[in-house]
């Protein structure tokens, strides 16, 4: 089992931002696609943000397994993969590092996951979070 949170903020930041959507994707649109990670890892001096690109290797029903270079400090960090319109979306958030198989493991988006995390984002500050 793997913990997932989220920030909720008093306000949009959307328009400032920008706002990523979730996918939640079949087995077959999500093997061997490729996938991006971007974070901070902690061993980079002044807090630069940086992108690491590879392919789903392994995908199982609550996770993808990846060989995109990262580090503890990017736990959290959006996997994002580019569909073939262009636009960008996220289809994991990463989660832990498989040393044995040389891999990292990112915690997969689901329906009920999705779900999940918009009901946050909608519930009245304090209930549901």
């Amino acid at each position: 089992a793997a913990d997932i949170a989220a920030v909720i903020l008093d306000r949009p930041a959307g328009e400032a931002a920008g706002v990523l959507p979730l996918a939640s994707e079949p087995d077959e649109a999500l093997a061997r696609t490729p996938v991006s990670l971007a974070g901070y890892p902690g061993e980079v001096a002044g807090g630069a943000m940086w992108e690491a690109d590879g392919v789903v290797r392994v995908v199982s029903e609550a996770y993808l397994d990846l060989p995109n270079d990262a580090s503890r400090a990017m736990s959290g960090s959006p996997l994002l993969r580019r569909r073939e319109d262009g636009a960008t979306e996220v289809v994991g958030v990463l989660m832990a590092a498989l040393p044995y198989a040389g891999l990292n493991r990112a915690l997969r988006i689901t329906p009920a996951l999705a779900e999940r995390l918009a009901a946050w984002a909608e519930a009245p500050a304090g209930e549901g979070r």
